[in-house]
This record gives C-alpha cells, structure tokens and sequence, in this order.
C-alpha cells in the first residue's frame, strides 16, 4: 500500500500532510485548516514563487476568492509561524507575482505514527547534541530499546 502521507520539516517546525498538524519544539501549534493547506501549497512548492492563481487553485479549488483575500490569509500564516511582512521569515511576498517558501525544507516519508512522533521527539530535544549519523541510527532502533540507547547517550 502506498502512503502519500509526508513529514515537512523547516527550522523547528514539523508539518504533517496527513493531519491538520503543526508543531514547533515538539509543541503543537493551532492553525485553522485553510491556512493549513495554503501552508501545504507552499512547502510542497518550497523555493519558487507560487501564483495567487496557483494558490487559489490548490487551498480553494471551488470558490470565487480575490488576491486580496490570499493575501490576508499568508498575513494570518506568517503570524502564526513567528514572522510578519516587515521580517517575512518563511514566506517572502513578490508583488503582482506571489508568494515563496523561503526556508530550507526536508522532506521527510511518514512511517508510521510511532516512528515519526519519535523523530519529531528526538529533534526537538535541545540537550543531547545528535549527528545524523546517530540520528538515523535511533530512528532504525526498536522502541523498546531506544530509552536504554537515549540513556547512554546523555551519560
């Protein structure tokens, strides 16, 4: 069975296309569902510039909605993700053209919800210093086992 389902990941931030979730820190954050899917169209496009028309197309595929009111929902976006059009963190704004996702994104496939609830975990834990190697290394570790292995790692 094939799995569409993909863990965004930008900063500290984790989006997972299979729920309205967002979280932060391992936190989650609230973000009603249409600035949900805009947040979508914009990482699954992450580094070009996406059309009002094209956005329109994807977050609101059978309603009449103006530019305007895609600008006043990227506005609501960039305030729930820490940013504003003065200091646009993630989401730079290109008149009369659109918008971009400006940060780096991982695409990250879902595997599972015990695997990828550990991932976000062990990303967002600020103590314990983790190279990819050793990451991807206790992604791999069953769960049963994985305390033991964390233990070790912070002694």
């Amino acid at each position: 069975m094939r799995c569409d389902r993909t863990i965004y990941q930008f900063e500290d931030y984790f989006v997972d296309s299979g729920r309205i979730g967002l979280r932060k820190n391992g936190a989650i954050l609230r973000i009603a569902p249409t600035l949900f899917q805009l947040l979508l169209a914009l990482l699954e496009r992450a580094g070009r510039i996406v059309s009002h028309d094209e956005l329109i197309a994807s977050v609101w595929p059978a309603r009449n909605i103006d530019e305007a009111t895609v600008g006043r929902n990227v506005s609501e976006l960039r305030r729930v993700l820490g940013g504003s059009v003065r200091n646009p963190r993630f989401i730079e704004t290109f008149p009369r053209s659109g918008y971009r996702f400006s940060s780096t994104v991982r695409h990250l496939p879902f595997r599972g919800e015990a695997y990828d609830a550990l991932r976000i975990f062990l990303s967002s834990i600020q103590e314990i210093e983790l190279d990819p190697n050793t990451l991807s290394e206790l992604l791999n570790t069953p769960l049963h086992e994985v305390e033991t292995r964390l233990r070790q790692l912070v002694s």
